[in-house]
C-alpha cells in the first residue's frame, strides 16, 4: 500500500480545559498514524468500508463470496 500524504496533528487554537471533538478526532487519527495505519480518505461512509473489507477479506482468504454469503458472515460477525 502507498503511504499517505495526509498527517495530522492536535491544534492548540482553544483553552487546555476545553478539548473540541476536531481535536479528538485528529489526534486519534494522528496516533493510528503513529502505529503505521494508513489514512484513507476514500473510505467515508459504512458502505465504503464494508466494500474495502470484502475486497480484503476476499484476497486473503482466496475466496470469492456471492452477496448472500457475504451478508450471511456479517451477521454471523455482528452476533460474536
Amino acid at each position: 500500500m502507498p503511504s499517505s500524504k495526509f498527517t495530522y496533528a492536535q491544534t492548540s487554537d482553544t483553552p487546555s480545559h476545553t478539548i473540541r471533538e476536531e481535536q479528538v478526532e485528529y489526534g486519534f487519527i494522528g496516533k493510528l498514524q503513529g502505529l503505521k495505519y494508513e489514512y484513507r480518505p476514500d473510505i467515508r461512509d459504512r458502505a465504503a468500508l464494508e466494500r474495502n473489507f470484502r475486497e480484503k477479506f476476499e484476497a486473503l482468504n482466496r475466496v470469492k463470496l456471492s452477496d448472500g454469503e457475504f451478508a450471511a458472515a456479517g451477521q454471523a460477525f455482528a452476533r460474536a
